[in-house]
């Protein structure tokens, strides 16, 4: 399976986490899995839910959750943020 690296933002846990995601999962699926990832690392300063959403950092980008991360031509690297 294809991975990728991305570093993701926490505004409600002020911190940047770099997590690997597989790159032909939905990205619903993969919306899911790093919040639970990063509600586990961050010690309860963010809590995990249906409605997280992950979108593009610099542009504030909502992220189409039914495509792949192949798809969305996302690289080693990606900035994103956890809202």
């Amino acid at each position: 399976m294809d991975k990728i690296l991305i570093d993701v933002l926490v505004p409600a846990a002020n911190r940047s986490f770099e997590i690997y995601i597989p790159l032909d999962l939905k990205f619903y699926e993969i919306t899911l899995l790093v919040s639970k990832i990063i509600s586990e690392l961050s010690n309860g300063l963010f809590i995990s839910n249906d409605d997280s959403i992950l979108c593009e950092r610099a542009t504030g980008d909502i992220l189409n959750i039914n495509m792949s991360a192949r798809e969305l031509k996302l690289k080693n690297g990606a900035k994103l943020m956890l809202l």
